[in-house]
């Protein structure tokens, strides 16, 4: 699916929040952005990123980049498409008592979340666009979008590249193991 939209978007840029290995940021630059940013919080993961963009030879157009959602960017910094896996596991345990480990799958009462939908549009292009991944098997569709609401977005589900709904009761669908909505800003 991912592969799909960046062939129908073609976007010249792209920021992918949470990147783990970079798998997703990788395809993005392979397949024709020119400017990819993959970030994640944990040492580890940014490493193995920069090994890749090495062993695909990507330095002239992807970057690495350590931090959380939007902090290591100013508002200078803006992508045609900014993508995130969102950790959507809860625990209940607070965010400051989690292993680097546990930061990557779970994100308690969503704060993680948050912060991604009140930064997103002031680092989108013109044009830019906002996706996630989420998966209702393991997450909390209401508190999910109980924030989308608060911030000011609507969810769309991406069936497929060429076709976007309003429909949104796939969230509620415990038969639907992952799927990418993009938020649009009302």
């Amino acid at each position: 699916m991912w592969l799909h939209l960046i062939h129908l978007i073609k976007p010249e840029s792209v920021l992918e929040i949470g990147s783990g290995a970079g798998y997703l940021a990788i395809l993005a630059a392979l397949n024709g952005a020119n400017r990819v940013t993959a970030t994640d919080i944990t040492h580890d993961a940014i490493e193995n990123i920069e090994a890749n963009i090495e062993k695909y030879n990507l330095g002239d157009r992807m970057q690495a980049v350590y931090g959380s959602v939007f902090e290591p960017f100013d508002k200078n910094n803006r992508f045609d498409v900014i993508f995130w896996d969102i950790p959507f596991c809860h625990i209940d345990k607070p965010m400051e008592e989690l292993s680097a480990l546990e930061r990557t799958v779970f994100n308690p009462g969503y704060i993680l979340f948050e912060a991604y939908l009140k930064g997103a549009h002031q680092h989108l292009t013109d044009t830019g666009r906002v996706f996630m991944a989420f998966s209702n098997m393991m997450g909390h569709p209401e508190k999910i979008l109980e924030l989308i609401n608060k911030y000011d977005w609507r969810l769309e589900v991406v069936v497929n590249p060429e076709h976007v709904t309003s429909n949104i009761e796939s969230m509620h669908d415990n038969n639907v193991d992952m799927e990418i909505y993009e938020l649009i800003k009302l």
